[in-house]
């Protein structure tokens, strides 16, 4: 199991999940407008702006003990992460109560608890009033959710059967939490009461900023669909566990297999090497950034990975591209240092998630500060 503590980055060619935990130097996050959207060109889609996110965006809370170190993966909660600018929302969902009908939040099986009442599990719908509430005070923002199943338990039918669709119950349920949901909020923007389903958009398609103003955008890393709407935008993350070492300077290099990964017909490239040291993290971070790494294809043909050219390459580097989005993960695979299980840390890991955050944020901020500054 991975334990990935960070932030992350929507550039204009990417997502990029930025290492986070207390302490960091993070100045720039911390000096936000809590209305910075309201500044950029509507006619933009949301691939071409620079959206601050978290990944497992939900998981402050979790439970005590060694669980919470395996689990926990922020240090704000999930309104402290808006006023900060975050907009972009990693969710892990799961059913599990005993009418299966609410949505609650998990990672990997371990449930996130509601850090306003931490003996309750923090539902879906809590958190998409948090979104909510805070749209109807900021009306120019966007908020992206990327939903992803986690842990459904076997009874529950879960299949993504587009014919009929009435199979899909988890389907069901999320549209019945969002695109679906009929009840009404105060919305002060138009000094009446709005719809829950209004708030949100559900096209399989990327959007401009001005199409999703004071609105929610579903992210799926499945394909789903119920009552013949589509539940948002399909991403999916394909697994890339098996980079252990890169490096860009000469040393000890997996190869071929730690490469970004073309999905989505070649209009979606991603990097989610986890299992790297810093240093061979921020290479290859650094190259994904800079355009020095070819892409390779997710599955093999006679047992051989195919190495694309820089033909198809540079069109994630060419800003007059609007239809291709990188995904460029900094994560790294580590449990956090709690006092009772730091002699665990140090006795297995040269070092701690706290000193790889560092590592990599520092430099990931003094490049892109040095990017603007030039």
């Amino acid at each position: 199991m991975k334990n990935i503590i960070n932030w992350i980055f929507i550039f204009i060619y990417c997502f990029i999940p930025l290492t986070n935990n207390n302490g960091m130097n993070l100045n720039m996050l911390y000096n936000v407008d809590h209305q910075w959207m309201s500044y950029i060109d509507g006619k933009k889609k949301l691939n071409e702006i620079n959206i601050p996110g978290t990944h497992d965006s939900a998981t402050l809370v979790m439970a005590n003990g060694i669980v919470h170190e395996f689990a926990n993966t922020q240090s704000l909660n999930i309104i402290e992460q808006l006023k900060r600018g975050i907009r972009y929302f990693d969710l892990r969902i799961t059913l599990g109560d005993e009418d299966n009908t609410n949505l609650y939040l998990t990672h990997n099986g371990y449930i996130c608890y509601d850090p306003e009442n931490t003996d309750e599990k923090l539902y879906f719908s809590k958190v998409l009033n948090d979104f909510i509430n805070y749209l109807n005070t900021f009306y120019n923002e966007t908020i992206i959710i990327h939903l992803k199943r986690e842990k459904i338990p076997d009874e529950i039918p879960n299949n993504f059967d587009t014919q009929y669709p009435e199979k899909n119950y988890l389907a069901k349920i999320i549209a019945e939490h969002t695109i679906l949901n009929e009840n009404t909020v105060e919305n002060p923007k138009y000094s009446t009461k709005t719809k829950v389903k209004d708030y949100f958009y559900y096209e399989n398609e990327i959007p401009t900023l001005d199409q999703v103003r004071n609105k929610i955008v579903i992210v799926t890393r499945d394909s789903y669909t119920y009552d013949n709407k589509p539940l948002g935008v399909q991403i999916s993350v394909p697994e890339m566990k098996h980079c252990t070492e890169y490096s860009n300077k000469g040393g000890k290099n997996d190869g071929v297999i730690c490469y970004p990964i073309l999905t989505n017909n070649y209009n979606t490239r991603i990097q989610d090497d986890y299992n790297l040291e810093e240093d061979d993290k921020w290479d290859m971070i650094y190259d994904m950034i800079t355009n020095n790494i070819p892409s390779r294809s997710e599955n093999k043909t006679n047992d051989v990975y195919t190495v694309y050219d820089d033909t198809i390459t540079n069109r994630f580097y060419d800003t007059l591209n609007t239809n291709v989005l990188t995904l460029n993960f900094l994560n790294m695979a580590r449990m956090s240092t709690s006092e009772h299980v730091y002699h665990i840390i140090t006795d297995l890991f040269d070092t701690d998630i706290e000193g790889m955050a560092d590592y990599v944020n520092f430099r990931l901020e003094s490049h892109l500060w040095n990017k603007a500054s030039s």
